[in-house]
C-alpha cells in the first residue's frame, strides 16, 4: 500500500481497519524528515522516528507538511519490538491532530533547527521575568543540548510544547540565538 499526500490520520486508521501486519515508512517534505512505524495485526506497536521512538515520534510526524508513506507486509514473527506503545491509536490520533493546530498557530515563529541558543543570565535575576513550571524543563534543555535539534530529540515533552515555550522564552528575551550551526552536505 503506497500513498501520497493523503493525510496520516486516514493511513493509520486504514491499516489498523485491515488488520494489516508490517512497516509504515513515512516521509515528509522537509530535510531528513523519516520515520517508520510498526504495526501487528493492525495494531501500533513501535514507532521511530530520527532519536526519537513511541508516542513521540507519532507526534513528531503529525507536524510534518505533505506526508508520503509505503507499507511494506510482513509476518507478525518479523516484526521485532522490543517495547510497545503504551496509548493507543485513537488517543494517538487525537492528540496529533491537536498538536498540529498549535504548531501552525505559531509557525512562522518556530527557530531552525540548526541554531544554537543561550540564556540571557540577567533575564535570570530575581523578580527580572517569571518562568513558568511549563517553561522550565525547556530552558534547562536550552542549556544542556543548546541546539533547537538535539533539545527536540533529548527533551521528553512532544515537539509542540517545546516549541510554544521556546517561542514563549524568546519573546520574553530569556533565549538569545548564539549562532546558526552549519548542516553537513549529505
Amino acid at each position: 500500500m503506497q500513498t501520497q499526500n493523503t493525510g496520516l490520520e486516514t493511513v493509520l486508521r486504514a491499516i489498523r481497519s485491515e488488520q494489516k501486519t508490517g512497516t509504515l515508512t513515512i516521509r515528509g517534505a522537509g530535510l531528513n524528515e523519516e520515520a517508520s512505524f510498526e504495526f501487528i495485526q493492525g495494531r501500533l506497536v513501535a514507532a521511530l522516528c530520527d532519536a526519537v521512538n513511541h508516542e513521540k515520534a507519532v507526534w513528531r510526524v503529525f507536524l510534518w507538511d505533505r506526508v508520503r508513506s509505503l507499507f511494506t507486509p510482513k509476518n507478525a514473527e518479523e516484526c521485532e519490538v522490543e517495547e510497545k506503545m503504551a496509548i493507543g491509536l485513537d488517543e494517538l490520533i487525537f492528540a496529533g491532530s491537536h498538536q498540529k493546530e498549535r504548531f501552525e498557530k505559531i509557525r512562522q515563529d518556530i527557530p531552525p533547527l540548526t541554531l544554537e541558543l543561550g540564556v540571557v543570565l540577567k533575564a535570570l535575576r530575581p523578580m527580572a521575568t517569571e518562568i513558568s513550571s511549563r517553561d522550565f524543563p525547556v530552558l534547562a534543555s536550552v542549556v544542556e543540548w543548546k541546539t533547537v535539534d538535539k533539545i527536540l530529540d533529548y527533551n521528553p515533552l512532544p515537539d509542540v510544547d517545546i516549541y510554544e515555550s521556546l517561542v514563549r522564552l524568546r519573546r520574553n528575551q530569556v533565549l538569545r540565538v548564539v549562532k546558526q550551526v552549519k548542516v553537513a552536505a549529505s
